[in-house]
């Protein structure tokens, strides 16, 4: 079983790197912000807190700490919600991403898992280390077949270099990204933003996760 610290330190990360395949997004996060890869306008910082309102175009959100700032989007941010599904949701056919840690019988346990809108299927497709830790891994693929039942939540997935096995315990968030993710955009929900400096300075958003219809996604 995964310790308390090492799900939360994967699950931290994740919401920067699971962005890596479309966007060149960030490095591990600490506290409200923090700094991440470079890219066109700089390094990228990612922002987390709760909507405080979305207006002519700028977010502003409410850290965890109190401290409130405001971001303007770039003209083509994407922004994204994530909902809460459950295990029999996802189908064979479905692109998803996994973060997991490797076990000793070579499958995957998943610390989140979640499903890519049809429009983005592909994107970072494969296997590949992860930041969470040594065993760590992410895992961009096409589910191929679903098991749930006594026995525990299985899915096979498979990728052009080959397939894996991920585990998915009961306690892991199960996701489907949506391109939708203006419309949620309101005082209330839980947001991260990926944002780089401008020319003159200001903070511009070039993606965005927000949770929808209440939920609280573990970024």
């Amino acid at each position: 079983m995964l310790s308390c610290l090492t799900r939360r330190g994967v699950i931290t990360a994740l919401a920067a790197v699971a962005l890596l395949a479309f966007s060149g997004a960030a490095d591990a996060q600490q506290g409200g912000k923090s700094k991440g890869k470079k890219g066109k306008g700089g390094p990228a910082v990612v922002l987390k807190g709760e909507v405080t309102s979305f207006e002519n175009g700028a977010i502003t959100l409410k850290s965890k700490d109190g401290d409130s700032i405001t971001v303007r989007l770039a003209d083509r941010a994407g922004v994204f919600s994530l909902s809460k599904i459950s295990f029999a949701d996802v189908k064979p056919g479905d692109f998803i991403a996994s973060a997991g840690m490797r076990q000793k019988d070579g499958s995957l346990q998943a610390v989140e898992l979640r499903i890519f809108p049809e429009q983005m299927r592909g994107r970072g497709e494969g296997h590949r280390p992860f930041r969470g830790g040594p065993e760590s891994t992410m895992t961009n693929a096409t589910v191929d077949a679903v098991v749930g039942g006594v026995s525990g939540r299985t899915i096979k997935v498979k990728y052009p270099e080959g397939e894996k096995i991920i585990k998915v315990p009961e306690d892991v968030p199960v996701m489907r990204m949506g391109l939708d993710g203006k419309k949620h955009l309101k005082p209330g929900a839980h947001a991260a933003v990926f944002a780089r400096k401008g020319n003159g300075g200001a903070l511009s958003a070039f993606r965005v996760l927000v949770g929808a219809d209440g939920f609280i996604p573990p970024l």
